[in-house]
C-alpha cells in the first residue's frame, strides 16, 4: 500500500497513477526476468492512504532511517493491516540526495517493511518499483546492506547501439544513476536477456532473491491484526437516538473514540465506550476508534442513510448530476469528473467504498474560478458501487461512481 501526507497531497503529483505505475513497473521486472515462478513474487496495488507523517524524520542517510521505527511511530502498522497489504511505500516531498530510501529490514522484523520515496524525482514510479524490490531482498550493484547476501546485487554491461557506439545498461537495481536502468532484475536464467544481452549470472542474481524472501514477506500482514467492527442500523427512517457497538477482537481493549460527519471530510466527537448512543438527523458518517492496551488503533467509518422527511434539511451535501458530473460512468479504468467554482475555493476530494471506508484522500489546496476536470484512476479498486465527495469550499457534492470490470 501507499501513503502520502498533506504535503504529498498538495504537490500536484498524480500520486494514485504513480503508485499504479510503480506496480506495473515492479511486475514488468518480474515477468522479464523469468522470476514469475512463485505468485508470490508479483506486488498488488492495495490502496493509497492518508498519514500524516514527519518530512524531516530520516532526512540525511539509512542508518537513521534503520533506527527509527516508522511504522509504529506514524501509526502506519494500523493502515497496512487495515488494507491487508505486507510493505507501504510513503510518498514524500523532501529534498534528498537520493530518489528513494528502504529500511533494511530482516524477516523476523516485518514491522520495518516500509520505503520512502521522493516526489520531486523524474522518474518516481521506477524509483518506487527500486525500494519495493529492496523490501523483498534485492540489492544494489554491491553489498551495502547488512542482511544482503552475496548474490542479491545489480547486473550492468556495455552495450553495443550501432557501430562503435556504446552505452552502458543496468538492471534496475543499479545504484548508478549515470547508466541507463531496464525493466530487470539481475538474473541467472539463461532465457532472461534484454536484446539479446545477459541480464546477470550466478553472483548477480536478485530475481533468485526475491523468489526466495517473497513467501516471507507476502505472509508480513497481521493475522488478525488490530481491527474493529460497528454494530448498529445502516438505514433509518426517523430522525433520533440510536445505539452502535464497536466490535473488537480479543485483545487488551483500553478505550473507543466515536465520531460523526454529515460530509465526510469534518469530524465531532460523539461520546466514547464500547456502546455509544448517536443521534442520526440526516445522512451521517459514524467513525470509531479503538485503542489497545499495547498501542495499537483500528478505525471504521460506516455511512449511515436517513431516509426521513426533513432528514436532509440544512444539510450542506448535494446530489446533483449537474454540480459535478463523471464519465464515463460506469467506469472500468479511468474517470473524470468535472465541476465549476464560481470563486476562488480550497478543494479535496475522498473517495468511499459504501461501507465507509475511505479508499482515496486528495487535497488539492486552493483553485481558481472557472471549470476543472480531474481524471481519476481506478484500474486498483475492485468492482463496486463508491461514493465520491468533492469538498468544494464549503460545500460538498457526492456523486456515485460504479466501478465495472
Amino acid at each position: 500500500m501507499f501513503t502520502y501526507n498533506t504535503a504529498s497531497a498538495n504537490s500536484g503529483y498524480p500520486l494514485s497513477q504513480w503508485a499504479s505505475l510503480s506496480i506495473q513497473q515492479y511486475n514488468e521486472a518480474i515477468t522479464n526476468s523469468n522470476a514469475f515462478g512463485n505468485p508470490t513474487n508479483y506486488a498488488e496495488y492495495v490502496g493509497l492512504a492518508f498519514s500524516e507523517f514527519d518530512e524531516t524524520i530520516a532526512a540525511n542517510n539509512q542508518a537513521s532511517f534503520a533506527a527509527f521505527d516508522h511504522m509504529r511511530a506514524q501509526n502506519v502498522l494500523s493502515l497496512r493491516d487495515a488494507y491487508n497489504a505486507d510493505i507501504v511505500i510513503q510518498f514524500r516531498l523532501n529534498a534528498y540526495d537520493y530518489g528513494g530510501l528502504a529500511n533494511d529490514i530482516a524477516v523476523s522484523d516485518p514491522n520495518k517493511s516500509l520505503a520512502i520515496v521522493v516526489l520531486s524525482h523524474a522518474i518516481t514510479y521506477r524509483v518506487t518499483a527500486h525500494e519495493i524490490a529492496h523490501l523483498i531482498g534485492a540489492g544494489h550493484d554491491y553489498i551495502d546492506y547488512p542482511t544482503q547476501v552475496s548474490y542479491a546485487k545489480a547486473y550492468s554491461w556495455e552495450q553495443q547501439t550501432s557501430p562503435g557506439v556504446y552505452v552502458r545498461r543496468s538492471t534496475i537495481m543499479s545504484n548508478a544513476y549515470i547508466q541507463e536502468r531496464i525493466a530487470y532484475f539481475s538474473s541467472s536464467s539463461a532465457t532472461a536477456k534484454f536484446e539479446g544481452y545477459p541480464v546477470g549470472d550466478a553472483t548477480h542474481d536478485n530475481a533468485r532473491r526475491i523468489n526466495e524472501w517473497s513467501p516471507t514477506v507476502g505472509a508480513f500482514k497481521h493475522s488478525p491484526g488490530p481491527n474493529v467492527s460497528m454494530l448498529g442500523p445502516a438505514v433509518v427512517f426517523a430522525a433520533g437516538n440510536y445505539t452502535y457497538e464497536a466490535v473488537y477482537q480479543c485483545r487488551q481493549f483500553q478505550s473507543a473514540c466515536w465520531q460523526t460527519s454529515t460530509d465526510g471530510f469534518n469530524y465531532t466527537n460523539a461520546g466514547t465506550g464500547e456502546f455509544n448512543s448517536i443521534y442520526i438527523g440526516q445522512e451521517t458518517y459514524v467513525r470509531v476508534t479503538v485503542t489497545y492496551v499495547w498501542g495499537g488503533t483500528a478505525t471504521t467509518t460506516r455511512i449511515i442513510s436517513a431516509f426521513c422527511p426533513g432528514c436532509r434539511t440544512g444539510t450542506k451535501v448535494v446530489d446533483t448530476d449537474t454540480e459535478s458530473p463523471i464519465y464515463p460512468n460506469p467506469a472500468n479504468e479511468e474517470t473524470t469528473l468535472k465541476f465549476t467554482l464560481t470563486e476562488k475555493a480550497e478543494v479535496s476530494r475522498m473517495i468511499v467504498d459504501m461501507a465507509g471506508k475511505p479508499v482515496e484522500r486528495l487535497n488539492f489546496g486552493s483553485m481558481e474560478a472557472g471549470t476543472h476536470e480531474q481524471k481519476i484512476n481506478v484500474r486498483s479498486l475492485p468492482p463496486a458501487v463508491y461514493m465520491i465527495n468533492l469538498r468544494l469550499g464549503s460545500k460538498t457534492v457526492r456523486q456515485k461512481l460504479l466501478i465495472v470490470r
